[in-house]
């Protein structure tokens, strides 16, 4: 980070973007490294915090180009500086519409702007979540919230969007500033040099820094001759800066400076442990890379730091990035010996502090030390296919592969995973024959220790491939192995430990593999023989748990879900495993989404989410983002569930897991087509179909959702109706055949849904169908005790199977009548009832409604509710089938006040009771966790539902309770007040 631009150019520059009020475009700064863009947004940030604005400073870079760290991060920033703010619905916020409602809400609880600050924009890819996220927000800014986003340029996808510009042309340093930053950095002889350093530099800042190091000593005609010989391209001009300056230093400190460049940051521990302290190591390295005294260490950085070559990075150091490249350049070209070492040495320490990520062996591989990069790659390439890396891996395997000829069979073994990863079968089955060559004619514990493995490595070949049989066949062959290598015994502990867990892999395999063909008695029987294999601590077993959760919840075994589930909680707790707790508790989500409650759901959709971020698992990430669309869907917050899929897709494909990427895709291609995004929809629908050609045919439930997908797409458009009602009925017939029982239940109230148009301008046949459909999807509902999800329009229909159906469905009906926030159309309602009526389908009963009042419940026919609705008596009437009241006379619908409605509805159903405020919060908001905010909830939420019922009289009273040993607030319902509920009757 540069000091230029100089105090004067930052003020007229932040007056430019003018912190104190945002405008409604976004500010770009676009220039090449060390023009102080990053000096600017620091300036920027001071100044609207003086001005008493939210400031959250990000990095598209340090958040990896990943949605879910950057958003953790603005969040962290955000409850810093607000901790009493809700900033849950960011976890899921990447849309426009979204983002802007739920960023001006913070600006309105607040009362004063926020601003943005993002650098590093240049890394935003063409087309990932977390490039929509920020270019959304920079194309109309939300009302008090102000954008600036920085970058060597602006990424390709951002071309064309409006905004303010602030280019390297106003953050070049003028002639003037030149020769006053030189008069202070060297005195006044230096005006005679500031037209060369200008013309030279071209006003670049930290080129203008480097230059001015480099003639803090000297005569101004020697100096002159400096800034001359420095024309040319960037790349000597920086060279020959960084030349100058170090030329002035002592050797240990440019010999300190050219190590550090092996590093992009690094703390003073490192150095010293790298540079100083006692020799070490064979002769030659030590004149490869001498050492110093960890104290000649310390003054070093401290001189480099005021050279202005390396500056703080939090509690580390870090390089001017031009200045490192120089530097590692030369030190590359000059001794590549000692450049060697220097990243040998580095990697040792970094493994001797237990560090298990990339960079070590990066380093090794930059030190051509192949033969400890051979055997960590070995030791690690299982561990780095479960993170999902990939790119790395690859780059490892490449490098042994083009250095030991032959290289080991190992390394074509774990080639062939990695292409299979990537899609590409030729060279993966290639490289899984080569490995087999050699590793399948070992004997002895060598073969014990190779041959499930390649049953595994063939299986997810095919597996990925979609050549489900061929997949099973190499998982059964590879299980068959391992029982008779266990059975014959002879094997060291070590071994035999190893042959157990590859065995547990395989039959966990093998539960995923016939999990896809839809037969869920042997997928089960398989994944609990893999638990069987596995000890209780075994590093696989959390996942196995999680797997079998997903075939009992989709089968509607609720209670068997909620062992699994938990077990497998339970586990993950324990080792402190934040995938592991993330797959059980994203589990647990969906299952309160089918059975149970979905302010629940909602809530353990976003711990898995949170829980998935910590982790290093791309599975955990993609699976847990999964369900937080799902739920998001069912309540119908489609812009936020279609950025949970984007996210889950992202992350199931970085790890190359074809059927979470294209169950993720097809999920957000259906919330596309529900919000009207039909261009947008296709575009996911094919890329799912492309990426998961072969794996779809095969995977029973990724096959229903694509032909869901194809429903949806054709159903948004009239013309397409029957070719959609087709794919309908073959995505409910697939679930159907793949045992997900609660996906077939879903369909057919789709199905009813979409009958009820044809069935309304009186088409018999679609009457029929919209019954039939119901009928069914109530019945599959009451037998498993499902949910329905329902979106607001679900109330008319429900209502309809409450007045037509049969008993299954009038149960189920009722219950999506009092969950539902919507009310029914009243026109569609009566053409319906009309065309029942005429088919003899509306006799069904003739009193449909019970009435309750004080002293007890009553039948109400059909006419008595329309009575009721025409003339209602002198009484608060709440309407449950129309989420509305009668009072006094007055309608008022309540169908969008959230909890307005099962507030009144439950206090009137406990007349006598006092209710306190951790009653009601349990009651009606379904939360334990009575904090400060749910009490603020439902305090506004009792005052504002007394506005409702009127100033006139007051029905709902504030007494005392006892509650804990204390009294506490409590609410009752006025003794005088007569009411009525009026609801659908719950049949026998």
């Amino acid at each position: 980070m540069t000091s230029l631009p100089p105090p004067s150019t930052l003020r007229r520059l932040v007056a430019q973007i003018d912190p104190s009020r945002p405008s409604s475009r976004a500010v770009w700064v676009t220039a090449p490294p060390g023009y102080g863009k990053s000096t600017l947004l620091d300036a920027v940030g001071e100044s609207a915090r003086q001005a008493g604005n939210l400031v959250v400073q990000a990095s598209v870079a340090r958040a990896e180009r990943h949605l879910g760290l950057f958003l953790a991060e603005m969040r962290r920033q955000l409850r810093e500086q607000a901790p009493a703010l809700e900033f849950a619905p960011l976890m899921a916020t990447a849309d426009r519409d979204t983002t802007s409602e739920v960023l001006s809400t913070f600006v309105e609880r607040m009362g004063h702007d926020l601003w943005l600050l993002i650098d590093d924009v240049e890394a935003l890819a063409s087309d990932d979540a977390l490039t929509r996220f920020v270019l959304d927000i920079a194309a109309a800014p939300p009302p008090g919230v102000g954008v600036v986003l920085a970058g060597s340029e602006r990424p390709p996808s951002a071309e064309g969007l409006e905004g303010d510009e602030i280019d390297r042309r106003e953050l070049e340093l003028s002639l003037a500033e030149v020769a006053d930053y030189l008069r202070v950095k060297v005195g006044d002889g230096a005006a005679a040099l500031a037209d060369d350093v200008w013309r030279t530099t071209g006003g670049w800042p930290a080129m203008v820094e480097l230059v001015a190091a480099g003639l803090s000593r000297g005569d101004v005609s020697e100096g002159r001759a400096f800034v001359r010989d420095l024309g040319g391209s960037e790349q000597r001009l920086v060279a020959g800066a960084v030349d100058r300056v170090l030329s002035g230093l002592r050797p240990e400190v440019q010999f300190v400076a050219r190590v550090s460049s092996i590093f992009a940051t690094f703390d003073g521990a490192l150095a010293e442990n790298l540079l100083g302290g006692e020799v070490s190591g064979p002769p030659e390295a030590r004149r490869r890379l001498v050492r110093l005294p960890a104290n000649v260490v310390r003054e070093a950085l401290a001189t480099l730091e005021r050279a202005q070559l390396l500056r703080p990075a939090g509690n580390r150091w870090a390089l001017n990035p031009m200045v490192r490249s120089a530097l590692r350049d030369r030190f590359r070209a000059d001794d590549v010996d000692g450049y060697r070492e220097a990243h040998r040495r580095a990697a040792v320490l970094l493994l001797s502090r237990g560090e298990s990520g990339v960079e070590p062996l990066d380093l090794l591989l930059e030190a051509e030390e192949y033969d400890r990069l051979l055997a960590l790659v070995e030791e690690r390439a299982e561990r780095f296919l479960d993170r999902g890396e990939e790119p790395s891996l690859l780059r490892w395997l490449e490098a042994l592969d083009a250095h030991f000829v032959p290289a080991p069979a190992w390394v074509d073994y774990y080639l062939g995973r990695v292409y299979a990863r990537q899609g590409d079968w030729e060279r993966s089955r290639e490289r899984l024959e080569k490995a087999r060559a050699v590793l399948g004619a070992k004997k002895g514990e060598a073969a014990a220790h190779w041959q499930p493995r390649l049953g595994l490595g063939y299986a997810k070949l095919y597996w990925r491939r979609g050549h489900i049989s061929e997949a099973r066949t190499w998982c059964q062959r590879g299980i068959d192995y391992v029982d008779q290598a266990l059975r014959r015994g002879g094997l060291s502990q070590v071994v035999e430990e190893d042959v157990t867990l590859q065995g547990a892999r395989l039959a966990a395999l093998l539960g995923r593999v016939t999990t896809a063909v839809g037969n869920a008695q042997r997928a089960k029987e398989a994944l609990e023989a893999a638990l069987k294999r596995m000890g209780p601590e075994d590093p696989g077993r959390p996942e196995v748990l999680s797997d079998l959760a997903v075939v009992a919840l989709r089968e509607g075994e609720r209670e068997q879900a909620e062992a699994w589930i938990a077990e497998g909680l339970d586990l993950a707790t324990r080792r402190f495993d934040d995938a592991a707790r993330a797959e059980s508790v994203a589990n647990d989500a969906v299952r309160e989404l089918l059975f149970g409650d979905w302010a629940v759901a909602e809530r353990r959709s976003t711990e898995a989410v949170e829980l998935a971020r910590r982790s290093d698992r791309g599975r955990a990430v993609a699976f847990a983002f999964i369900a937080r669309g799902r739920v998001l869907a069912a309540r119908g917050e489609l812009e936020n569930a279609r950025a949970a899929f984007a996210e889950a897709a992202t992350c199931a494909n970085a790890v190359g897991r074809a059927d979470l990427y294209g169950e993720a895709l097809e999920r957000e291609a259906v919330t596309l087509v529900a919000t009207g995004r039909l261009a947008d929809a296709k575009a996911r629908h094919a890329a799912a179909t492309t990426s998961t050609t072969g794996f779809a045919n095969v995977d029973g439930y990724l096959a229903g959702l694509t032909n869901e997908t194809e429903a949806e797409l054709r159903l948004f458009e009239d013309r397409a109706t029957a070719q959609g009602l087709k794919y309908l009925d073959a995505a409910r017939e697939t679930y159907v055949r793949y045992g997900a029982e609660y996906d077939a239940a879903r369909l057919h109230w789709r199905q009813a849904e979409a009958s009820r148009g044809a069935a309304a301008s009186g088409d018999s046949d679609a009457l029929d169908t919209l019954l039939a459909h119901l009928e069914d999807a109530c019945v599959i509902a009451d037998e498993h005790g499902f949910r329905i999800e329902t979106e607001e329009k679900g109330a008319a229909l429900a209502q309809l199977g409450f007045e037509l159906g049969d008993e299954e469905t009038k149960r189920v009906c009722e219950r999506v009548l009092v969950a539902t926030s919507s009310m029914p159309a009243p026109s569609e309602l009566g053409a319906v009832r009309g065309l029942a009526k005429r088919r003899g389908r509306a006799g069904g009963g003739t009193t449909p409604f019970i009435a309750t009042d004080r002293d007890g419940e009553r039948p109400l026919t059909q006419e008595g509710y329309d009575d009721l609705l025409a003339a209602p008596g002198p009484c608060l009437v709440a309407l449950v089938g129309e989420q509305a009241i009668l009072n006094f006379g007055k309608r008022v619908g309540l169908a969008q006040k959230r909890v307005m409605f099962p507030l009144l509805l439950h206090i009137l159903r406990h007349p006598d009771v006092h209710h306190s405020m951790r009653d009601l919060a349990s009651a009606v908001w379904g939360t334990d966790d009575f904090n400060d905010a749910i009490q603020t909830k439902v305090k506004v939420a009792v005052s504002r539902l007394r506005a409702l019922l009127g100033k006139a009289r007051k029905y709902i009273l504030t007494t005392r309770k006892m509650e804990d040993g204390e009294s506490v607030v409590a609410y009752q319902l006025a003794p005088g007040l007569s009411f009525l509920i009026v609801a659908p009757r719950a049949t026998e």
